[in-house]
């Protein structure tokens, strides 16, 4: 014959111990996303400030309507301490000085580029492509990188001055105070109007 008792079920007891776990775990779980939430708002905050600050940062490529000029030109020598010192004098006749070679205008330029972007001479090349009076167009590389760039100078009182330089078009700007030939600068970038103009 059939039990007709109904059907118990039996169930088990939670325990304690087993909803920590499952609370633990997802205690784990928001720490990892806050901590994700957090790192990505640094970063978006970084990146945001990189963006709205990347005029004022130094830059070593950027151009100055009015750069200093870099090096002096100079016919006097460098001495050392060593050589200060009088070397005794034998005859009372007077000597005639060495004539000290002038640098060429291309090692002031390479050693004016090797100031700029902390080079030495030996990594530093420097081609002349046009020279007309005080003006210099030409190409400039280091030694170990992959490319190379264009640059203007200006020769004033005071030595080589890099008017610019790079890889992009001539900033109008830059060349302004100088008056460069048209056929050494035939364009220039307009950065006020967003142009490329034909001088």
């Amino acid at each position: 014959m059939p039990n007709n008792q109904p059907a118990t079920t039996q169930t088990t007891p939670v325990s304690p111990n087993s909803t920590k776990a499952k609370s633990s775990g997802v205690n784990k779980f928001l720490v990892i996303v806050l901590f994700m939430m957090t790192a990505l708002l640094f970063f978006v905050v970084g990146a945001f400030a990189l963006w709205f600050f990347q005029d004022k940062l130094p830059d070593k490529l950027r151009f100055s309507p009015s750069p200093s000029p870099l090096v002096q030109a100079s016919a006097e020598p460098e001495v050392s301490p060593e050589e200060m010192v009088p070397s005794p004098q034998v005859s009372a006749a007077p000597q005639a000085s060495p004539e000290i070679p002038a640098k060429s205008d291309l090692e002031l330029l390479r050693e004016a580029f090797a100031t700029k972007y902390s080079h030495t001479l030996a990594e530093t090349e420097v081609n002349i492509g046009k020279q007309a009076g005080p003006y210099v167009s030409g190409g400039i590389h280091f030694s170990g990188e992959m490319g190379g760039g264009w640059f203007l100078a200006y020769k004033g009182a005071d030595g080589w001055i890099i008017v610019a330089d790079g890889n992009g078009t001539v900033p109008c700007e830059a060349i302004e105070p100088y008056d460069f030939p048209v056929d050494m600068v035939p364009e220039c970038w307009d950065d006020s109007t967003s142009t490329l103009i034909t001088r």
